[in-house]
């Protein structure tokens, strides 16, 4: 995949880890709850991954 990251890839790719992920529903969280985490937190890191690589760029 040689594509840029954009703000439209990033969130196709933190769409498609929310459907991969099997999460269970405990005591601490339900599944839903917890898939909707895994795509903020892989959109979140993606972007931050993005920005940092892009300020290493302007060094």
């Amino acid at each position: 995949m040689n594509e840029k990251p954009t703000e439209k890839l990033i969130e196709r790719a933190a769409t498609l880890a929310m459907q991969d992920c099997r999460p269970i529903t405990d005591l601490r969280g339900g599944a839903e709850y917890r898939k909707e985490i895994v795509k903020v937190l892989v959109k979140r890191t993606l972007l931050n991954s993005v920005k940092a690589v892009n300020r290493k760029k302007q060094k």
